[in-house]
């Protein structure tokens, strides 16, 4: 065969090819990259001995190439061992190989003893059947083992795809496809008498029928167990029968039509008993005693074994008639031990252990009471607790008694003694106060107050915002620095609430301001709300507050001598809770004195009190 090969044509036309010969390419090739998946597979006998001429076809059909015989595409029939990817073989005048591959490469030969390789395609660039080829004339170099065998294209230095089977090859005769790769052994998971074990396995050609497990212990050494059979698909299989404390090794081989593979990897492990899940008692005090209470304990789940019997130690040792030991008989349960002779409030520890049949084993538990003096129930009552808020409301028509407002040295002519005002009923839900015209104020209006009935707690910070104060008519001051040069009048304000009930617990000021007074008739006639001065007074507070009354406030008099007094016309305190002792309910009430210029123009004056509190 090697002289035939040596004497092809080298770039001769394809009218060389009826001389005996099939033309080659004398330009080397190079693979596709590593793991390149094929276009499909080839057509052989099933079974056939190395010397009998066969024909071999791509699968599908037809097969093409990626180009034509002109742009320089050619075919090729090749044999390589199955440890090299036919992605990654070359193909040049001297045939197939496998570029720092395993085992052999070659070309095919053809029924005339040369290679078949470079074919010229038709323009479309497909792939013709071998008409006659036979493995035995690649000679020695062929030895048993496993191969792939198919068709590649190429294109100058670049294969472009192939089509391929795997094939194993004995001394004289081969069959389509190769035997498993051999199982890889993961994990195993074992009980007293049985393992698991865990396997993965790579598709093969023919398709895996099924595997064979071997079982032999090692420790005490022993013969092998039957073999088990593990059916195609599986990814587990278990193994029965084993006894506890004994070491096993075990291996699997995987088989198809073609035969076993290799023997996985070895593992080895251990049958023993799990330990069983933790039994914990619990305690139900009672007058003098303690009942100790063991729950059910049933087979299922990870419990695999019940307990032969239970062990309570009590420490310290309860006095008479109680014990510091007692064994509990095993039942399915629940169990209930009474330990007497606790004395109520004094701690004590109780230990349950557990006993099993060997070589099962588990935990009991720990736990700490002591007796009640008397039975107790108890029902848990839970209730949140809101932010809270700072509500300012007001009492329409409500005040308490205040003294008289008492004039000083710094004001000369101030009357010493104001007659007492006697205060209107409580007019809540009785007597809407009517408001007349003003800027600002609609006339006949209702004060919001005027239907209030959960004072002081409403449900909003800004309820009421109103009330209505009558002065009367203003009188001439007739005595003192001041006759003939005021008015006067007084009153009480309406009484002024305020309700804290925020957590932050940071403490408020109230303040008062009196706005301009603006008449009713003529509005441009005004006067300045500084000409009205008060003298608060705290009518009540919640215990544990910390509360501050303003000072008295006196009017402006407008005369040259003395000091005028500040007025409210700028704000002034009514009242204030220190941080951290605001909490709860405060009441202010204040006694007013206004004087009125008397070169202010005659009217009904109308003006607002504000009270603001933060």
């Amino acid at each position: 065969m090697q002289p035939n090969f040596k004497r092809i044509i080298i770039g001769v036309s394809a009218l060389a090819v009826a001389a005996g010969g099939l033309i080659v390419s004398n330009n080397p090739a190079q693979a596709l990259p590593l793991g390149t998946a094929p276009n499909g597979s080839v057509t052989i006998p099933a079974t056939q001995l190395l010397t009998t001429t066969l024909a071999m076809a791509p699968n599908p059909a037809p097969a093409l190439c990626s180009g034509n015989g002109v742009a320089g595409y050619r075919w090729h029939a090749f044999i390589s061992n199955t440890a090299n990817d036919p992605a990654t073989l070359t193909y040049t005048a001297s045939g197939a190989t496998a570029v720092g591959g395993i085992g052999f490469t070659s070309s095919l030969l053809n029924t005339v003893g040369n290679f078949v390789q470079a074919i010229n395609p038709s323009s479309t660039g497909q792939i013709t059947p071998i008409p006659g080829f036979d493995l035995a004339g690649l000679g020695a170099a062929l030895v048993p083992g496993t191969y792939n065998i198919g068709f590649a294209c190429s294109l100058a230095t670049q294969t472009t795809n192939y089509w391929s089977t795997p094939i194993t090859v004995t001394a004289t005769s081969y069959s389509v496809g190769v035997v498993p790769a051999a199982p890889v052994l993961t994990t195993t998971s074992v009980t007293a008498t049985s393992a698991t074990v865990n396997f993965t396995h790579a598709a093969s050609t023919p398709a895996t029928t099924g595997y064979t497990a071997t079982v032999t212990p090692t420790a005490p050494a022993g013969a092998a167990l039957a073999p088990i059979s593990v059916p195609a698909g599986a990814t587990s299989f278990a193994v029965p029968g084993l006894t506890t404390g004994t070491t096993y090794s075990v291996s699997l081989t995987a088989t198809n039509t073609t035969g076993a593979s290799p023997a996985s990897n070895t593992l080895s492990f251990t049958p023993s008993a799990a330990a069983q899940p933790a039994i914990v008692p619990t305690l139900s005090p009672g007058v003098g005693q303690v009942t100790v209470n063991i729950p059910a304990v049933t087979i299922g789940g990870a419990r695999t074994a019940l307990p032969t019997s239970y062990t309570l130690a009590v420490s310290p040792a309860p006095g008479a008639p109680g014990l510091a030991s007692y064994t509990i008989p095993s039942a399915a349960g629940p169990l209930t031990q009474v330990v007497p002779g606790i004395t109520a409030g004094a701690p004590y520890t109780f230990t349950l252990t557990v006993s099993y049949t060997s070589p099962d084993s588990g935990p009991g538990g720990i736990v700490a009471g002591t007796s009640n003096s008397a039975q107790i129930i108890q029902q848990r009552i839970t209730v949140t607790r809101p932010l809270g808020q700072l509500i300012l409301t007001q009492r329409c028509g409500v005040n308490g008694g205040i003294p008289n407002f008492t004039g000083t040295a710094a004001v000369p002519g101030f009357p010493t003694d104001l007659p007492a005002i006697v205060a209107s009923p409580n007019q809540i839900g009785t007597t809407p106060d009517i408001t007349p015209a003003a800027p600002g104020l609609p006339a006949n209006t209702v004060d919001p107050d005027s239907e209030f009935g959960v004072y002081p707690f409403p449900l909003t910070p800004i309820y009421p915002t109103e009330c209505g104060i009558s002065l009367g008519t203003s009188t001439i001051v007739t005595s003192g620095a001041g006759a003939g040069l005021y008015f006067q009048a007084d009153g009480r304000i309406n009484e002024v609430t305020v309700s804290d009930t925020r957590d932050t617990n940071r403490g408020w000021t109230l303040n008062g301001r009196m706005n301009d007074f603006i008449g009713l008739n003529t509005p441009t006639n005004t006067f300045d709300g500084d000409w009205m001065g008060w003298v608060p007074q705290l009518q009540n507070s919640t215990a544990n507050q910390i509360i501050t009354t303003g000072g008295t406030v006196l009017p402006g008099t407008g005369v040259a001598v003395g000091s005028a007094g500040p007025g409210l016309g700028s704000g002034r305190l009514l009242g204030s809770a220190a941080v951290g002792a605001g909490l709860g309910v405060t009441q202010f009430d204040a006694r007013l004195l206004l004087l009125i210029p008397t070169n202010t123009p005659t009217d009904n004056y109308v003006g607002l009190l504000d009270f603001t509190v933060a």
